[in-house]
C-alpha cells in the first residue's frame, strides 16, 4: 500500500486560529485490502469517501476509527479491493502555538501584532495538518491550494500556478505540482510577506520576511546563490524546482528546516544588520544556509528509507555546512570550526556509556533531540570527512554522485548508500563504514613506547568505566618530528586490539591523529605530553594539532586519568604565549566547565584562570580588529567573560565603559556584546529591568534580544535569578524559553538551588515549553543538579523516562551526566 498523489486544499483562519481542509489521496493497493491505515492526529474528520474508478468517480461513504496511540485513521473499505483507489477527506484542525505541525507564528508590523500560519513537519507532524502516509519512504506528488483572506499571500514548495478571487471575497492560490517527495518536507505558509529576489538565473531565490525585514537578507541571499551553484556543479544533480524561498519565521523552535523549495529559518539565522550583527552571526548564517541547501539533495531528493537512516540527511548536510563555506571563503578556516566546535560536541556526547550509533538502532520511533542530534549531525559529518580522506576527494565525490543519481526522488538505507559508493569507486568500504556508523561510541588509543618500538592499543572511550569489547577500523596518521628539525608522516591501520611498529631511528617526538581528522582520543604518558608541549611552545605543531593535544589531555583529566592540577599546569606552561585561536577557545570552555562542576577547586582554578585570561586579552586586545577572523572574535569575547568571572578588574572596567556607551545609544562592538551584558549582569544588579526591557524591544533584531535574555541568567543574587525565571514563564516567547533556564543553570551561584526550582516547575514546563525547548532543559539542568542532589536527580529522571517515551534518550543521557558531574565534584 503506497500513496501516489495528493490533492490538498487548506483554508486557515488567522483570527480564530483554526483551519479547514479537503484532501484526496490516490493510493495503490498492491495486495487486496479491506482497510486503509493512514496517519492523522489532532484532526476532526467530517467526511471520508472512497472513489474506485478514478479521482472523479462517484463516492462511497467509508466508516473509520481513530487509533490515538498509533496516530492513525483506520478507514474501512466497503469490500476487499486492490489496485488504485482515491480517498477523500474533509477535516478541521487547530493552528496551535507549540511550534509544530500547522501552527501560528506572531510578527510585529508598526507596533501591531499579526499572525502567519506556518508548518514544521519533521519528523511526524504532517499528520497534524492533513491525513497522510507520514513516513519518509512513502513519497508522492502534491497539488496544493490555499484559500485565504484577500490581503494575505501564500508560499508553498513550488511556484504559484494560479491565483483568483472567489465569490466569498477570499482568494484561491494554487501551486505547481511538487516533485515526488516525503510529507515531512511539505511547507504551507500564509501571511504578509515582503520579498528580496535574486532572479539572475534558475532557480529564482527569494528571501520572504515580515514587512520591513526582507532587505536584511542580502548576505543570506548571496550565500544561497553560491551554495546552489556549488551543489549543482559539484554534485551534478540539477535542482528540480523553479524557485527556492528562504522564509523568516518568528516563532520557530529549530534553527532552520529544509522544506523542499521553501526553507524556514529563525530570524537571527537569516537576517543581518550592519553594525549590529557580529562576525559570528555572519558565519553562522552562511553555515546554516549551506546546510539547508545541501538538504535539497541529501534528504529532499534522496530521503531516508526509515527514520533510523536520518544520518543520510543530516551527516552529509553537516559535512557540506563546512565544505561549501570553505570552498568560497577559505580564510574562515571552516574545517577547524567543525573539529573544534560541532565535532567536539559530538565527541562529548559519544563519551557517555549510554550513546547511539550514527545509524540509529532498531525500528523504534526516532526522535531528533539533545541525545541524538550530536551523533547524527556532528559525529556523522566527521565520519564522512574521514571517508573522504580514506577514498580521496575524486572517488569520494564520484560515490556521492552515483548515490544521488541511483536513488533520486526515492529513499535509501545505509547499506544502499555504501553499496552505491563501492559500485562507483571500486573500493571496499563496508567494513570501515560499519565500524563507525553501526557501532556506538568511539575509541581511545593508548600509546606506549620502548625505544623505537611503539604500540597502539584501542579501547572504547567513556567518562565513566565501561565493559565494552568493541573494536574499530582506525586509519591512524602520525606526524613524526625528527631530531634535525624536519618532520615526516606515517600511516597505520589499527583493526585489532593493538598494533606495533618501529619509528625511524632519529625520531624526536610524534603525534597521532594528524590534523585532527580522526574521531578518537589519544592517551600519552606525561613525559610524552611534555615533549609535545615543547613543540607547542615553539609553534612547531599546527593549529589543529595544538588543539588536539590539549583537548585530549582535558578529556582524560575529566575522566580521571590525570589530575586537574596536571592539566592546568600544562596549559600554563605551554599555552601562555600561544596564538592558536582554536586551542585558546577550547581552553576557556574547559576552564569554565571546571569552575562550574568542581566547587571545591573553584577558587584556585579562578585565580590561575584570571592570570591566564588577562595574558590572552593583553596579547589580542580588548577591541575587535577589522581584519581578524571569526574565531579570534569569539576567543576575545569568551576570555572577557571568563576573566571577569574570575575577578579581573581590567575585563570588568572594559565592560562597564562599553555598557555606558550602549545606554547612551552609541555603538559597541557587536562581537563583544554578549560578554559585556553578562559581565554587567553579574556586577550591577540595578540593570535587571533594563535587560528585561531590551529583551522585549520590538525594534531590536532577534539575535540581539537573545543576548539580553542570556544576560538575565548571569545575575548573582537568587532574588534576581528567581525574577528572571518567573519572567521567562510569563513574558518570553516560547521559542526562546531555553535561554534563561540554561544560563541560570550554568551560573555557579545557582548550582545549589537550580535543581529544586526545576523539579518544582517541571509540570509547568511540560505544558508551556515546546518539546524541543523542554528537551534542551532536560539535557542540562538535572546534570548540574546532580552535583549536590545526585540521588534525587536520578529518581526524577527515571520517572521522566516512564512518563514520556519521547524523553527517554535525553533523560538517560542526563542521568549519566549527573553521575559524572557528581564524581568530578567529589574528586
Amino acid at each position: 500500500m503506497k500513496p501516489i498523489h495528493y490533492n490538498l486544499s487548506l483554508e486557515p483562519d488567522l483570527t480564530a486560529f483554526t483551519f479547514k481542509g479537503k484532501s484526496q489521496v490516490e493510493i495503490d493497493l498492491e495486495v487486496p485490502a479491506s482497510t486503509v491505515c493512514i496517519h492523522g492526529k489532532d484532526l476532526e474528520i467530517q467526511v471520508c469517501n472512497l472513489r474506485k474508478e478514478s479521482a472523479s468517480s462517484p463516492v462511497s461513504r467509508c466508516d473509520f476509527d481513530f487509533d490515538q496511540k498509533q496516530q492513525q485513521i483506520i478507514v474501512k473499505l466497503p469490500s476487499e479491493m486492490s489496485g488504485k483507489i482515491w480517498l477523500d477527506f474533509e477535516f478541521t484542525g487547530i493552528l496551535n502555538d507549540m511550534l509544530a505541525g500547522f501552527y501560528r507564528s506572531r510578527y510585529i508590523v508598526d507596533g501591531e501584532t499579526r499572525y502567519m500560519a506556518t508548518t514544521q513537519f519533521e519528523e511526524r507532524d504532517a499528520r497534524a495538518a492533513f491525513p497522510c502516509f507520514d513516513e519518509p519512504a512513502l513519497k508522492a506528488t502534491f497539488d496544493l491550494e490555499f484559500i485565504v483572506d484577500s490581503h494575505l499571500q501564500g508560499i508553498a514548495n513550488t511556484a504559484i500556478k494560479d491565483e483568483k478571487t472567489l465569490e466569498s471575497g477570499k482568494k484561491s492560490i494554487k501551486f505547481n505540482r511538487t516533485p515526488r517527495m516525503s510529507t515531512y518536507l511539505l511547507y504551507f505558509g500564509i501571511g504578509e510577506f515582503e520579498f528580496l529576489v535574486d532572479d539572475t538565473k534558475s532557480p529564482i531565490l527569494r528571501i520572504a520576511a515580515p514587512p520591513g525585514k526582507a532587505q536584511f537578507g542580502k548576505f543570506a541571499l548571496d550565500i544561497a546563490r553560491k551554495s546552489f551553484d556549488y551543489g549543482e556543479t559539484v554534485l551534478k544533480a540539477p535542482y528540480p524546482i523553479s524557485k527556492c524561498d528562504f522564509l523568516v519565521v518568528t516563532d520557530f523552535a529549530a534553527g532552520a528546516m529544509e522544506n523542499y523549495g521553501a526553507i524556514t529559518f529563525r530570524e537571527n539565522l537569516l537576517l543581518t544588520y550592519e553594525g549590529k550583527s557580529s562576525k559570528l552571526d555572519y558565519i553562522r548564517i552562511a553555515q546554516v544556509v549551506a546546510h539547508e541547501i545541501a538538504h535539497m539533495w541529501f534528504g529532499d531528493l534522496v530521503s531516508p528509507l526509515k527514520w533510523k537512516y536520518i544520518w543520510l540527511n543530516e551527516s552529509f548536510a553537516t559535512y557540506f555546512t563546512y565544505a561549501i563555506p570553505d570552498y568560497f571563503f577559505p580564510e574562515w578556516k571552516s574545517w577547524e570550526t567543525l573539529v573544534g566546535d560541532r565535532g567536539l560536541g559530538g565527541m562529548n556526547r559519544d563519551s557517555l556509556i549510554y550513546t547511539i550509533p550514527v545509524e540509529l538502532p532498531g525500528d523504534e520511533e526516532v526522535n531528533i533531540d539533545a541525545s541524538t542530534a550530536p551523533i547524527i549531525y556532528a559525529k556523522g559529518a566527521i565520519i564522512i570527512r574521514i571517508l573522504e580522506e580514506f577514498l580521496g576527494q575524486e572517488k569520494f565525490f564520484k560515490g556521492i554522485r552515483h548515490f544521488l543519481k541511483k536513488y533520486e526522488y526515492d529513499s535509501a538505507s545505509s547499506e544502499q548508500c555504501w553499496e552505491a559508493f563501492e559500485e562507483a569507486t571500486g573500493e571496499p568500504i563496508i567494513d570501515f563504514a560499519h565500524s563507525w556508523v553501526n557501532q556506538p561510541g568511539f575509541p581511545c588509543i593508548e600509546v606506549s613506547q620502548e625505544g623505537a618500538k611503539v604500540t597502539l592499543t584501542q579501547s572504547r572511550f567513556t567518562y565513566l568505566e565501561n565493559q565494552s569489547s568493541n573494536l574499530w577500523v582506525i586509519p591512524v596518521h602520525l606526524n613524526l618530528y625528527m631530531k634535525d628539525g624536519s618532520n615526516q608522516t606515517m600511516a597505520v591501520v589499527l583493526k585489532e586490539k593493538s598494533v606495533s611498529f618501529d619509528l625511524p631511528a632519529d625520531t624526536l617526538c610524534f603525534k597521532l591523529n594528524k590534523d585532527q581528522v580522526g574521531f578518537y582520543r589519544v592517551k600519552y604518558s606525561l613525559e610524552h605530553l611534555d615533549c609535545l608541549g615543547n613543540l607547542i611552545q615553539k609553534k612547531v605543531l599546527c593549529t589543529l594539532d595544538r588543539f588536539g593535544v590539549q583537548n585530549d589531555f582535558y578529556a582524560l583529566t575529566y575522566r580521571g586519568d590525570y589530575q586537574i592540577k596536571e592539566y592546568i599546569t600544562f596549559i600554563q606552561k605551554y599555552f601562555s604565549e600561544d596564538d592558536s585561536d582554536l586551542a585558546l577557545d577550547n581552553i576557556v570552555e574547559n576552564i569554565g566547565r571546571l569552575i562550574l562542576i568542581s566547587p571545591k577547586n573553584r577558587t584556585s582554578i579562578s585565580e590561575i584562570s584570571k592570570i591566564f585570561a588577562e595574558s590572552v586579552l593583553n596579547r589580542i586586545g580588548l577591541d575587535p580588529q577589522e581584519d581578524e577572523t571569526m574565531l579570534r572574535a569569539v576567543v576575545r569575547s569568551d576570555y572577557l567573560h571568563i576573566a571577569a568571572e574570575c575577578g579581573s578588574q581590567m575585563a570588568k572596567d572594559y565592560a562597564f565603559r562599553q555598557f555606558e556607551l550602549l545606554r547612551e545609544g552609541k555603538d559597541v562592538p557587536a562581537d563583544n556584546l554578549g560578554s559585556i551584558l553578562r559581565i554587567i549582569a553579574a556586577n550591577k544588579p540595578e540593570t535587571w529591568q533594563y535587560m528585561v526591557d531590551q529583551s522585549l524591544n520590538p525594534d531590536l533584531p532577534e539575535g540581539k534580544k537573545v543576548l539580553f535574555l542570556t544576560a538575565l541568567g548571569a545575575y548573582k543574587s537568587k532574588e534576581l535569578l528567581d525574577k528572571s525565571l518567573e519572567f521567562n514563564l510569563t513574558d518570553v516567547p516560547k521559542r526562546n524559553r531555553v535561554y534563561i533556564v540554561a544560563n541560570v543553570a550554568r551560573n555557579p551561584e545557582a548550582t545549589k538551588w537550580i535543581w529544586g526550582y526545576y523539579q518544582a516547575n517541571f509540570q509547568t514546563f511540560m505544558k508551556e515549553f515546546p518539546i524541543s525547548v523542554l528537551g534542551n532543559t532536560l539535557a542540562l539542568v538535572p546534570s548540574i543538579g546532580g552535583i549536590y542532589h545526585e540521588e534525587e536527580v536520578l529518581k526524577f529522571l527515571e520517572m521522566v523516562q516512564n512518563m514520556d517515551p519521547r524523553a527517554k534518550g535525553t533523560a538517560k543521557m542526563a542521568a549519566e551526566m549527573a553521575q559524572l558531574y557528581s564524581n568530578i565534584s567529589k574528586r
